[in-house]
């Protein structure tokens, strides 16, 4: 557990480390593989020192094949100023209702939030989508 956590290791991750190396001791005795002259407990965390080695290995292999090229950094930052132009050049209900939409709130919320009824709310949004599509073509 010490070697996943000072790792960084999500939750998530762990459970399926965990789960992988439940399944291969069961296999391992299932076919008789269990070395008896070793405690079970030693074996085991041996089975899971060497799942979450090759866990390590293809989080690294995929982070390698994540690496963003200079292009592909340059066109993400081309967008982001487009877009920010382009949120600049709403006015500001829209600006509003769109960044919020933006960070994850509902219409409900976003109306809520601004005093505004949620009818008039999902009007500013779609207009602002809208003109927002118009203005980062």
């Amino acid at each position: 557990m010490r070697l996943l956590t000072s790792r960084n290791v999500r939750r998530e991750d762990y459970e399926d480390i965990w789960q992988e190396a439940i399944l291969a001791a069961w296999n391992s005795i299932q076919q008789d593989k269990f070395p008896g002259e070793i405690k079970l407990g030693g074996w085991f965390i041996g089975i899971f020192q060497h799942k979450a080695t090759d866990y390590f290995r293809r989080r690294s292999r995929a982070l390698k094949f994540e690496t963003p090229t200079p292009n592909a950094y340059l066109e993400d930052l081309t967008s982001r100023i487009l877009i920010s132009e382009a949120l600049q050049k709403l006015s500001k209900s829209r600006r509003e209702v769109i960044c919020l939409h933006l960070q994850g709130f509902s219409t409900s919320e976003i109306a809520t939030k601004l005093n505004r009824s949620p009818g008039r709310t999902g009007a500013l949004l779609w207009e602002a989508k809208k003109q927002l599509r118009k203005l980062v073509k």
